[in-house]
């Protein structure tokens, strides 16, 4: 992927860097935002964001349909998703939405997460990263971006990817199978100011390929996890896989 609604107000505050936030029009709204989850008492586990990145406009799908909305296994892709970084050990999931805001939000009404809407979507992934950044506690050591269109993305594998990075000391970690990266990818606080630096369509693993020094590449024992849909044969052949 190259994101019901109590009041709504426009973002404000600092950046994690400690700059003033810009305010723009346009720009991320909260929708809900309950209590974070915390650790239980004891618990060794670092404090580690989820950001599904949920808010494309699905341009290589036809229909009405957002990518986010489409069926598989019985329930819509960021349901699924978001379902998976819940069961993982992340103290907080946020959704970024944008395309089909409203009827997005629906399709994770009940589950235990902040939404944010991205007004600026459709000036690339950099806005919707920005968005989520914007939600992630002061408390997190690290956020994980989950892409919504990749069904066999479980919890076991955000699991791996946080276990990684507590193993391998990375200030990144990116999944993958053989050569090929993938996502979800994991960043440390650290990087977060360069992270809300990014603009346009880029997302984080361009500052992951920029800085391959700082990168822990996590390889997974399966490629399924890190196939993504984004066309109607991709569907089609993800929902044989997952019968076979």
């Amino acid at each position: 992927m190259r994101w019901w609604c109590c009041a709504t107000n426009e973002l404000s505050g600092g950046t994690h860097d400690g700059t003033p936030a810009p305010r723009r029009r346009g720009g991320p709204s909260a929708v809900r935002r309950p209590r974070s989850r915390p650790a239980a008492a004891g618990d060794s586990v670092p404090f580690v964001a989820g950001v599904v990145l949920a808010a494309g406009g699905s341009r290589r799908l036809p229909g009405t349909t957002p990518k986010q909305l489409l069926d598989f296994g019985g329930e819509p892709l960021v349901r699924r998703v978001t379902r998976a970084a819940l069961a993982a050990p992340l103290a907080q999931v946020i959704v970024v939405l944008g395309h089909e805001a409203t009827r997005v939000a629906a399709a994770v009404a009940g589950l235990d997460v902040e939404t944010v809407v991205n007004r600026d979507w459709g000036s690339g992934q950099s806005t919707s990263v920005r968005a989520g950044l914007s939600r992630v506690a002061e408390a997190a050591r690290a956020a994980i971006f989950l892409p919504c269109d990749q069904p066999f993305l479980d919890a076991a594998v955000i699991a791996g990817a946080v276990a990684a990075w507590r193993a391998s000391g990375a200030p990144i970690v990116v999944p993958a199978w053989g050569e090929r990266p993938g996502a979800p990818v994991l960043f440390e606080r650290s990087l977060f100011p360069r992270l809300l630096r990014l603009e346009g369509d880029a997302g984080g693993r361009l500052l992951a390929a920029r800085h391959p020094e700082l990168v822990h590449r996590w390889q997974l024992p399966d490629e399924r996890p890190l196939l993504d849909v984004d066309t109607p044969a991709d569907l089609e052949r993800l929902r044989r896989l997952a019968e076979a």
